[in-house]
């Protein structure tokens, strides 16, 4: 059906055959509000912008509850391939406006149905354990085991399965047309931690004074904080506290280096006699016998050391 079709079943106002006595164009039945939001809706549908149409359609229904804006509402969605959201439209249409709707309205919805049926798929979930919170496309849809198969569009969704103590399932699923039927299998939320450990190939792991193996390690640890040794022939080993933290796993790159160099054992000696040497050296110049100094005597103006010869 093409816009302008589409416009003028916007625009009806009755079922043409056999029903009570016809109701006046939505335009000139609504007011207040209801006809504000019915005015842009028109406007906005013949724009193209099927989106905010069936949002302004949905605010005008909300002020009147005129059903026919039930069915203007589905001829938006249609246009936007959102089937499922298509069909639950007619259905509440044709329920809500049964005072309206003529064997010839019902024989336009059923064609209507039948041209998007195929499009849309009834899911059902269930999860193991029960009870898991079910969305699709962000949107709540229920408990799993749902209570009855939700419609869907055909095609890929993104299903979330939550449930308090096990680890949430977010993944995508391409769900088929017809009855589809997906189980989730939930695991339970790990009390513990783990630890990564990654050494050189030949390396000794140890955690806590327990030997754990060579090179890389992983495995589970209390939540807490634990020792990491890592040593290897020729290598300083080192060590290392980590903390672990409940559910997580923590990595540890770990490298070892080189041992500083030995200093030979005659560099020792040689520093050894040379400090000797300079010790002996220094005691000498410190404890040698001074010589004695002379007693000065005075002649005139002269003065001699009493240790010389005088003429």
């Amino acid at each position: 059906m093409g816009i302008a079709a589409l416009l003028a079943a916007l625009a009806c106002t009755q079922p043409v055959h056999g029903a009570p006595a016809p109701r006046p164009p939505l335009a000139e039945s609504l007011s207040g509000d209801a006809k504000k939001a019915y005015s842009a809706a028109i406007v906005l549908f013949k724009e193209r912008d099927f989106r905010g149409a069936s949002l302004k359609f949905e605010e005008a229904y909300a002020a009147s509850k005129d059903p026919r804006l039930l069915w203007n509402m589905a001829a938006c969605e249609r246009e936007r391939h959102k089937h499922a959201r298509t069909l639950e439209l007619l259905d509440r249409y044709v329920t809500e406006g049964a005072d309206l709707v003529t064997e010839d309205d019902r024989a336009r919805v059923e064609g209507l149905r039948r041209e998007v049926g195929s499009l849309v798929a009834k899911l059902s979930v269930t999860s193991e354990p029960a009870g898991a919170t079910v969305f699709v496309d962000g949107v709540k849809i229920g408990t799993a085991p749902l209570e009855q198969p939700v419609a869907i569009d055909v095609g890929v969704h993104e299903i979330r399965l939550e449930l308090s103590g096990y680890v949430v399932i977010d993944r995508s699923e391409d769900v088929p047309s017809g009855d589809a039927q997906l189980t989730f299998k939930l695991s339970p939320i790990s009390m513990s931690g783990a630890l990564a450990v990654l050494a050189p190939d030949s390396a000794s792991v140890s955690v806590d004074g327990k030997p754990r193996g060579k090179g890389r390690w992983q495995g589970e640890l209390t939540p807490g904080k634990h020792v990491v040794l890592v040593s290897q022939d020729g290598k300083v080993a080192r060590e290392t506290t980590v903390v672990i933290a409940t559910g997580k796993t923590e990595t540890l790159s770990i490298t070892l280096e080189d041992p500083p160099p030995l200093v030979p054992v005659w560099a020792w000696i040689l520093g050894a006699s040379a400090l000797a040497g300079g010790t002996a050296v220094g005691a000498y110049f410190l404890f040698r016998p001074q010589p004695a100094e002379p007693t000065p005597s005075t002649l005139g103006s002269f003065t001699f050391s009493a240790t010389w010869a005088i003429p």
